[in-house]
């Protein structure tokens, strides 16, 4: 994806199947932090056949905003992103880089790729004093739909300084992707 004076690499593990939007459904919605081992070996798999995983200085998963932790047991990104580093020869997990800065709705709800990125303007900020730089970065993300979310975190780590910004995700939704309308908290399965 390119955007202005950078480029963003995505890289994708699997496609949006029935087993993985559970696992993701639970990490997110249900309060299933253990759903984060087998998303996370997925990633590192796929990360160790594609021989990348040198190719980082550090994982950076994609921050939640305060807020909507409070409504949450934790952020699922940072589960995703200290799992994956627990694998071998993965780079470690930096907290405190990447920060977002405001909350934004849902992008579920955005109309399209246009209404996603003016949702997510200015949602993030990384900390040059927390990143040394040229690093090379890996976003680490456990869903990617337009991109509109890593072209803006990667928009505030390029400003911070980073020499590279990658992003990785677990899956991306393909033809048939499977959405879920029902609450966990409700008892109901996705």
């Amino acid at each position: 994806m390119r955007d202005g004076d950078f480029r963003l690499s995505v890289f994708v593990a699997t496609h949006y199947t029935e087993i993985v939007a559970q696992l993701i459904y639970q990490l997110k919605y249900g309060g299933n932090a253990a759903a984060a081992v087998p998303l996370a070996a997925m990633l590192a798999d796929f990360m160790q056949e594609e021989r990348m995983a040198h190719r980082f200085d550090a994982l950076v998963p994609i921050p939640m905003h305060f807020l909507k932790r409070f409504g949450r047991d934790f952020d699922h990104g940072r589960q995703l992103g200290e799992r994956l580093s627990l694998h071998p020869g993965m780079p470690p997990v930096r907290y405190g880089v990447l920060r977002r800065v405001r909350p934004t709705v849902a992008l579920g709800q955005a109309r399209d790729h246009a209404e996603r990125r003016c949702i997510l303007a200015g949602a993030f900020r990384a900390s040059p004093k927390r990143l040394s730089r040229g690093s090379r970065i890996a976003l680490v993300d456990d869903i990617v739909t337009s991109g509109s979310t890593g072209l803006e975190a990667a928009r505030a780590l390029y400003r911070a300084g980073a020499g590279r910004v990658t992003l990785l995700a677990v899956a991306t939704p393909g033809s048939g992707a499977v959405k879920f309308t029902r609450s966990p908290r409700s008892g109901s399965r996705p």
